[in-house]
């Protein structure tokens, strides 16, 4: 054995000794994404790609999963000798002058290392992280049971349906993709939700893919649906921008071509659509107004009894294989029969605003309408969201469930948790009239119609890698933009009015926190807090072609903060002022710091006190609410003060 190999196994005999324990040695670190079949050599990033003649030794590392070591693929010395470890030698190799290849991986995320001795200097060590992707095989996802394989397809419903399955699936792709639904030509928004399943296809011994089936259901199918198109939309790390969607028009069938024609054979989730029923239904339908007749016509006295009670009764109008002629009660707004007014003044000795330059008028505590008869209550239960209305009115999520109120204080309850199910909600926005966006688990965000009580899909934020999609915040602005921001993934996701996403902004520095817009001349800017930071970030382009660029970070003025360390929380904007939220050592106070929207510099400071207080969220009209666990106080700005 000559000297160059005995040196080399003198280096591996003392691995423990020279390999770095932690990161204080390693000078450099980057992240890449590989495609095994086509890219997969690596530089390192330490030393130049041509030859040189120096007198350093260079080997290459992989960090294994078993013990979270460093195990040593090959040495390459200064002389051009090359020794390869047998474990790693009929997959790995080296490349060029000072690269590595790899021809066949164990895990998706892997980090390989090199490391450098030169004469004369200490250790130098640079590591790659390394994501697999695969090749995604299909060139559009599949609209299951459909007449055409192509781009678009067509399915028939009957003359009298009025609900509808859909599949759409997308074979051998990794990392795993998501799959979307939207409408297009729709007169109205059709009301579905979706489920969506997945299994590993093992397509060779290197490559690990996914197969990913999503199934929507369309229920309440008026006839201005007709012509409506569903489309399936595939969205991922592996999917390339130029990946199709595939869609499918809903046609339907008049009396006349019904028999001549093979129409849809799905049915509905929770009910089968045949005419048996359908004669059934409307046979009840029409006893049931017959019986409430002659009970209106002999019984007058009972009407009061029929109006409270009516929607207790089953209404078979609404069974899915008869046309609906008119609304049901759920269609319909409750409105209450009394219009109380649910805002008392209680007294304001713990609750203020402390602000030098304007007065701050205590409008007084909102309260539930069943709290309006208890004097030292509120009604209200582990309050976790508060949030304005584009109409003035406001909504307070808790433990129980939805309230809401007008710009008149008016007052409607809505069981919200038996709406989502057991789908927790991470973060809240106001959408459009009467609808609010959700952030739920796994990153997904649905509408939640206020009116109807309903929910659907809106859109999905894609993990990073494997990191599990924590959403943070969700806010809209008039330009019809939603964006979302990811805790985990560090990341801000930006969907338009209809769902679709437009641009994913990677913020690996930072953890994106609350979201704040700004929108001037059909400019869009938008903030975001994390930490000790406020971010403003320029948004332009459109649809496919948006671009995201960060303008500016604002540095807070320590000396204006009434705390040693800058806490940021909830964030808005109001004309050409940033409203930030600092959260205070004490439990009782909080610090709203007035910005100026373009440079960040300090305008005003003023202070909310209120015991236990969480937070603080401003309302159209110069309102302001300070909410804690249990109770929301409303504070409306007056005159500026001499």
């Amino acid at each position: 054995m000559n000297a160059t190999c005995q040196l080399l196994v003198d280096l591996f005999k003392f691995t423990d000794q020279t390999f770095p324990k932690d990161n204080d040695t390693i000078v450099d670190e980057t992240s890449v994404s590989l495609s095994i079949e086509s890219e997969n050599t690596i530089q390192c990033p330490l030393l130049p790609q041509a030859p040189t003649e120096t007198d350093t030794t260079v080997y290459w590392s992989i960090l294994t999963d078993k013990d979270n070591k460093f195990g040593i693929i090959f040495a390459k010395f200064a002389n051009g000798d090359t020794m390869l470890v047998q474990e790693y030698a009929a997959t790995h190799g080296p490349e060029g002058n000072n690269g590595l290849y790899i021809e066949r991986f164990k895990r998706r995320d892997e980090r390989y290392c090199c490391h450098v001795f030169e004469q004369g200097n200490d250790l130098r060590t640079a590591c790659i992280d390394v994501t697999w992707l695969a090749v995604a095989t299909e060139k559009r996802p599949t609209i299951l049971d459909c007449d055409s394989a192509g781009e678009s397809c067509e399915v028939k419903i009957e003359p009298h349906q009025d609900c509808l399955q859909l599949g759409c699936s997308i074979n051998e792709v990794y990392p795993k993709p998501t799959l979307n639904w939207s409408y297009t030509n729709c007169k109205e928004r059709p009301t579905f939700f979706s489920t969506s399943s997945s299994t590993e296809n093992p397509k060779n011994r290197t490559i690990e893919v996914f197969n990913v089936q999503s199934k929507v259901y369309l229920v309440g199918l008026q006839p201005s649906f007709d012509d409506c198109s569903l489309v399936c939309t595939a969205h991922g790390e592996a999917i390339p921008d130029e990946m199709k969607p595939a869609s499918v028009s809903i046609t339907r069938l008049t009396e006349t071509t019904t028999s001549q024609i093979v129409t849809s054979t799905r049915t509905c989730p929770v009910c089968n659509c045949s005419v048996w029923r359908g004669l059934f239904s409307l046979a009840m339908f029409f006893l049931v107004v017959f019986v409430l007749t002659a009970v209106l016509l002999i019984c007058p006295k009972s009407r009061k009894f029929l109006q409270n009670h009516s929607e207790t009764f089953r209404w078979y109008l609404e069974q899915c294989a008869e046309p609906k002629t008119e609304k049901s009660w759920r269609d319909i707004e409750h409105v209450p029969l009394e219009d109380r007014v649910c805002l008392e003044n209680r007294g304001s000795d713990d609750v203020e605003i402390t602000d030098a330059n304007f007065i701050w008028n205590y409008e007084g505590q909102l309260l539930t309408e069943p709290a309006l008869e208890i004097g030292n209550e509120s009604g209200f239960q582990a309050i976790t969201d508060v949030i304005g209305i584009q109409d003035g009115g406001m909504v307070v999520i808790d433990s129980k469930g939805l309230h809401r109120f007008t710009v008149e204080y008016h007052y409607r309850f809505i069981d919200l948790y038996e709406a989502l199910g057991n789908r927790g909600h991470t973060c809240v926005a106001h959408f459009t009239d009467d609808k609010l966006l959700f952030g739920l688990q796994w990153g997904r965000v649905v509408i939640f119609d206020i009116v109807n009580e309903q929910v659907g899909n809106f859109a999905s934020v894609y993990p990073v890698k494997d990191k599990t999609v924590q959403l943070a915040s969700i806010v809209v602005s008039s330009l019809g933009y939603v964006f979302a921001s990811d805790e985990n993934g560090k990341t801000i996701s930006v969907f338009d009015h209809e769902g679709v996403c437009l641009k994913r902004l990677d913020t690996p520095s930072i953890q994106p926190g609350s979201l704040a817009l700004h929108v001037r001349k059909e400019a869009l800017s938008f903030f975001v807090t994390s930490g000790e930071v406020v971010r403003k970030y320029h948004m332009y382009g459109e649809k496919k072609q948006t671009k995201i660029n960060h303008s500016i970070h604002f540095d807070i003025n320590k000396e204006r903060l009434e705390s040693k360390e800058f806490k940021p929380g909830y964030i808005s904007v109001q004309e050409d002022k940033l409203l930030v939220v600092n959260h205070l050592d004490s439990p009782e106070l909080l610090q709203i710091l007035q910005l100026n929207i373009n440079e960040g510099k300090f305008l005003h400071s003023i202070i909310a006190r209120s015991p236990g207080i969480r937070g603080v969220k401003f309302i159209s009209g110069d309102r302001i609410l300070l909410y804690s666990g249990d109770s929301v106080h409303v504070f409306e700005k007056n005159d500026a003060k001499q």
